[in-house]
């Protein structure tokens, strides 16, 4: 559509709704509007316009969802910049949540990957945690995604993990690595462990761990019900043990996870084959003992 014509038919609107911004039924149209007009030939003039509208605070919370999503189809390199900014607003990021990160998944620019990523990446500029805290179930879905597609993504993941990064990036992380699901993924997140701290510990994180070594399978005619199967899971436990030999980081913190395993061992039993030790053959002895006492 042409920006001149069609900003020329929402001018009065905008106007009128000028006039009578405190009025939930007369500020409506604007809900309206701010979507048709992202949709120009000259999107980014139409961006820096809606700002405006913004800022002088005509849009109601209904209208800056409707926005958001909006902005999610724009091919417009701007939208990702007033995603951004929309987001910068820790009262509104609670009321935007789950629309603000369904936009940025479908917008899939460089940079709106970086608006996710800057939730588990300290190295990128930082938003609101109001939006981990209330609706990290939908964002950590979308990183999922995002590592599912994308091979360099994942590897920065799997790197992160290594890595001491704040213990708010570190849940997030660790909720990813969980959803995604695959042995490399899991063994990367005990990389999260910290003594001490929480680290990257999650239910999600420790539920999937289980779900490694004892198998939840449906029961015969029953929807509700399943039946508790051990399977063997060596290379998880072999690096554990090999945390509680060589990481005074995260010795305790594998120790405490390697007796959790044996406590899954006795309610369910041990798998046929699975020896004590995964790693006996290389010298190491089970249960292992923490030095000096500890």
């Amino acid at each position: 559509m042409s920006s001149a014509k069609t900003w020329e038919i929402v001018e009065p609107i905008i106007e009128h709704v000028r006039g009578h911004r405190w009025s939930t039924q007369e500020s409506s149209p604007m809900s309206h509007v701010v979507n048709i007009v992202l949709f120009t030939d000259d999107p980014s003039a139409s961006i820096q316009r809606v700002r405006e509208l913004i800022e002088e605070k005509l849009l109601s919370m209904e209208g800056t969802r409707n926005l958001v999503k909006a902005l999610g189809y724009s091919r417009c390199p701007d939208a990702a910049a007033l995603l951004r900014e929309l987001a910068s607003d820790t009262v509104r990021i609670q009321y935007l949540g789950n629309e603000w990160i369904d936009a940025v998944a479908h917008f899939d620019s460089q940079e709106a990957r970086n608006l996710l990523l800057s939730f588990i990446d300290p190295a990128l500029p930082t938003l609101s945690i109001e939006l981990i805290r209330h609706h990290d179930g939908r964002l950590v879905r979308r990183l999922v995604e995002l590592a599912q597609r994308d091979a360099a993504i994942r590897q920065r993941m799997f790197d992160l993990a290594r890595e001491n990064i704040p213990a708010t990036h570190a849940v997030v992380l660790g909720k990813v690595l969980a959803n995604l699901g695959t042995s490399d993924a899991l063994l990367a997140s005990l990389q999260l462990l910290r003594d001490g701290s929480a680290g990257g510990a999650s239910y999600e994180l420790h539920k999937t761990i289980e779900e490694t070594f004892v198998e939840h399978r449906p029961y015969p005619g029953s929807s509700n019900a399943v039946t508790m199967v051990p399977r063997s899971s060596n290379a998880i436990r072999s690096r554990l043990i090999e945390m509680v030999y060589d990481d005074p980081l995260r010795r305790r913190s594998a120790f405490a996870l390697l007796n959790e395993i044996e406590k899954w061992r006795m309610w369910h039993g041990r798998p046929d084959g699975e020896p004590r030790s995964p790693k006996m053959e290389a010298g190491f002895f089970w249960p292992p003992e923490l030095q000096g006492g500890e």
